[in-house]
């Protein structure tokens, strides 16, 4: 079989072109140290779409689960996904912007862990403001199980992250939720960064859920675009209809004011048994805030009217 068509779980790039950006054997006027040096970078992970947030104060982790939607929710699919300039291993000539070529992961059944290398969890699990908290309504906290081996199958994935914190979000449209006087946003997508890794590279292992074996990534490397501070990687969680990912998403679909986003409900099926199920109205596109906004991320892809991220706090 060519490298061509070699099954990969790289679902958008050929085997070939993963060659393409491989490292080349080092010479002997090439020691690999010199090739692969050692750089302080930060990991950025953005996540778009149904993802619900869990910070455990405790533990200093931050759990994210993607819900199992039910048909009558339409499908969604969990990807991940990263700039195909982060598979080039030149670290003498590291490239200094991205391709605009995503690399796509299905992440159906894997659980995404990062930290800093150090075994230790320090993660600073706190919630923007424009990430609307599920807790208020649901009275109780999403059931351990999701956050472990989910043996009873309600997720299609996540992510447990052990060191950063949230630096941003897209912070969406109007709403009026749950009784609330005044309309607020809720946000799309949220940016967590771990931040000043040092390496060569950042290899990562995507964790089986319910029997299916890890799957290895292969090594990703820095990317430091002209104007940056210093070297990044970024990947982005999806759980979005298939329509909504890049590079085909188009215009977000919408909802008209006094309507539902036609999703959310989705998340309370993740609590162990009933609970109620209040779900956001809708005012407008803008003349919202919250009292200490987050900073602004890019809005691409998603939709902020029917796939917005949520947070359930529980309270002290």
């Amino acid at each position: 079989m060519s490298p061509d068509t070699d099954p990969s779980p790289l679902g958008c790039i050929p085997g070939a072109l993963a060659g393409l950006f491989g490292r080349a054997p080092a010479t002997s006027a090439e020691a690999p140290s010199t090739r692969f040096a050692a750089v302080k970078f930060d990991l950025r992970i953005t996540f778009t779409g149904m993802c619900l947030f869990m910070p455990d104060k405790m533990a200093k982790e931050m759990h994210v689960v993607l819900p199992k939607l039910s048909n009558k929710l339409h499908r969604h699919v969990a990807v991940l996904q990263f700039d195909a300039a982060h598979l080039n291993g030149d670290q003498v000539n590291p490239p200094k912007a991205r391709l605009g070529v995503p690399v796509s992961v299905g992440m159906r059944e894997l659980r995404l862990v990062l930290g800093d290398g150090s075994g230790i969890s320090s993660a600073k699990p706190a919630l923007c403001e424009e990430i609307v908290d599920i807790f208020p309504v649901t009275k109780k906290p999403v059931d351990p199980d999701h956050l472990k081996d989910d043996t009873k199958k309600k997720i299609v994935g996540g992510a447990r992250l052990t060191a950063g914190e949230m630096t941003g979000v897209s912070p969406g449209v109007c709403w009026n939720w749950n009784g609330g006087a005044t309309p607020r946003p809720i946000a799309h997508r949220a940016e967590w960064t771990i931040p000043d890794l040092t390496g060569p590279k950042l290899d990562i292992v995507l964790k089986g859920l319910h029997g299916k074996r890890d799957l290895a990534l292969p090594s990703l490397f820095p990317v430091q675009p002209g104007g940056a501070d210093k070297p990044s990687i970024a990947l982005t969680v999806w759980h979005v209809p298939s329509d909504d990912l890049p590079p085909d998403e188009g215009d977000p679909e919408k909802i008209e004011p006094g309507e539902h986003p036609p999703h959310f409900e989705g998340f309370y099926d993740l609590f162990g048994g009933p609970v109620s199920n209040e779900v956001p109205t809708l005012v407008g596109d803008s003349g919202c805030t919250v009292a200490t906004p987050c900073k602004k991320i890019a809005s691409r892809g998603g939709s902020p009217y029917t796939c917005m991220v949520a947070g359930v706090v529980p309270s002290p």
